[in-house]
């Protein structure tokens, strides 16, 4: 019977990898990131925010969904739509 090897640790290439805007491969920064989020939370569909950033969809898809980015846990405010005021005509 082989005996149980037990892992040493984190692997050189996990250990180095890069997140975020770190990454060279980067095409968002932490800020883009936190202001896609509030903008779709405020209301604005994730197309206008995927070209607004130069994105594709489904980018802003998994950036909303916590499946990329997941490390920008940073709060933002999120601001409640008023409604315009009617106006009378007469």
């Amino acid at each position: 019977m082989l005996p149980l090897i037990a892992p040493v640790g984190p692997s050189k290439r996990k250990q180095f990898a890069h997140r975020g805007e770190a990454s060279p491969r980067a095409k968002l920064t932490n800020a883009q990131v936190v202001n896609i989020k509030a903008a779709v939370a405020l209301g604005y569909t994730q197309a206008a925010c995927a070209e607004h950033f130069a994105v594709s969809v489904a980018t802003v898809s998994m950036i909303v969904a916590g499946k990329r980015w997941a490390h920008i846990t940073a709060e933002y405010p999120v601001r409640p739509v008023e409604p315009t005021p009617e106006v009378e005509n007469g």
